[in-house]
């Protein structure tokens, strides 16, 4: 047997449903997210729209041995959803809209389309009769929900049909709604629009850095080491950032105003030696730093180094940062994708995209948040110049295994 993983990018929305109104028809203005939740009285379920046999033949195409129209199986499949708005952790379900029924983007809580003359068994849309006592539940994991539709796609790929259709409900007599980014919301701009404000920092380039108080473990043995013992988010973040942009022989300042087992440090230079591995966030290999007759020694430091940024680190600088800016900056999170939209300048350089590595609220020292980035960037200051930070892959991904048979 061969496989091949595919993802399917490509499909369209239909709108959110809306129960209330004289008709029930659609919110059209809303087709840029998906919403579901409510309560007994105002309801939301989203209906995603996909074709995905001309892709799913495209990609068995390229497997050695397989012969056009033969049969494959859909080994896994999965649909995943990221958060927009709302609460996250909510009960949701999946279920698969019937397959004879044609539906299309002016589906409606009471009809599966505007031109239906016949309208849902059921208000809110009907569940295939094969797949009637499948109902996939979706599974968190930070701002992403994952929904098994393994069953659902078989089911579809079997009968021949060429639209698949997946309703998404969630609790509806909670007042709990959540909303999900759809093809339409893909490139939302971090802080709402164009900025201003932005630096791109590579590896050679001059870097300053002071972290607010973290919680550290100083071990003293063959070498001196610093490591993290503070799992707060804030924390985690500035400890990362300090190490990813200090080169390698830096000399920085340390400063530990506690007063424990008889050590006084105080503000201490050190320089920085190594890295224990190459690992974001791996502890720092340092000279400096006496303990006098213990080994250990747990303190509360602020850390701060003026250095040039090793080779290797990539660097989205957003200076003085709105609430909106911040907000956007804080959920982002690791291999989402990045567009950079240039509005003036020349767009040369950092033109493309970029995945994050990490992210680093430094607003309370330096004004400032920062994007750790895992593609080379260009060192270029377009402060001053108007530049969109457009989010992607917050899409909707269908993602399946398929194997030949």
């Amino acid at each position: 047997m061969a496989a091949t993983n595919f993802d399917i990018t490509n499909g369209y929305f239909a709108p959110e449903l809306y129960s209330g109104g004289d008709s029930g028809n659609l919110l059209y203005s809303a087709r840029n997210i998906l919403k579901v939740g409510g309560t007994k009285t105002e309801k939301f379920r989203a209906v995603i729209l996909l074709n995905p046999r001309q892709y799913f033949s495209a990609a068995v195409g390229t497997l050695e041995g397989y012969t056009a129209g033969s049969p494959y199986t859909i080994g896994n499949a999965t649909l995943t959803l990221t958060r927009s708005i709302g609460t996250t952790g909510g009960l949701l379900k999946a279920v698969l809209l019937p397959l004879d029924t044609t539906i299309d983007s002016s589906v409606s809580w009471y009809k599966p389309s505007e031109a239906a003359t016949t309208g849902w068994t059921a208000e809110g849309g009907d569940a295939e009769l094969a797949a009637s006592e499948i109902i996939p539940v979706g599974s968190w994991s930070g701002s992403t929900v994952k929904f098994d539709l393994t069953p659902f796609l078989n089911i579809w790929y079997s009968r021949g049909s060429s639209l698949l259709a997946i309703l998404i409900r969630g609790e509806e007599n909670s007042s709990s709604i959540t909303e999900f980014y759809s093809w339409e919301s893909e490139n939302t701009p971090i802080g709402g629009g164009t900025l201003q404000n932005c630096k791109f920092l590579a590896g050679g380039d001059t870097n300053s850095i002071q972290t607010e108080g973290i919680r550290v473990l100083v071990s003293v043995g063959a070498s001196t080491t610093i490591s993290l013992a503070d799992d707060s988010a804030a924390a985690v973040q500035q400890w990362n950032s300090f190490g990813a942009a200090t080169s390698v022989g830096t000399t920085f300042s340390f400063l530990s105003p506690d007063t424990e087992q008889g050590v006084v440090l105080g503000t201490v230079t050190c320089t920085l030696t190594g890295r224990t591995s190459t690992d974001t966030g791996s502890p720092l290999v340092v000279t400096g730093i006496s303990l006098g007759a213990i080994t250990e020694y747990y303190t509360t430091a602020e850390f701060s180094s003026t250095s040039i940024i090793p080779t290797g680190t990539n660097i989205l600088e957003i200076t003085s940062p709105n609430t909106q800016t911040k907000t956007a900056v804080a959920e982002l999170f690791a291999d989402q994708t990045l567009l950079v939209n240039y509005r003036a300048g020349t767009a040369a350089s950092n033109a493309h995209s970029f995945t994050v590595k990490f992210t680093s609220d430094e607003t309370l020292k330096q004004n400032r948040v920062r994007v750790y980035l895992n593609e080379t960037t260009v060192s270029e200051n377009r402060i001053g110049l108007n530049t969109d930070l457009l989010l992607a892959m917050n899409r909707p991904i269908l993602t399946a295994d398929l194997l030949l048979v």
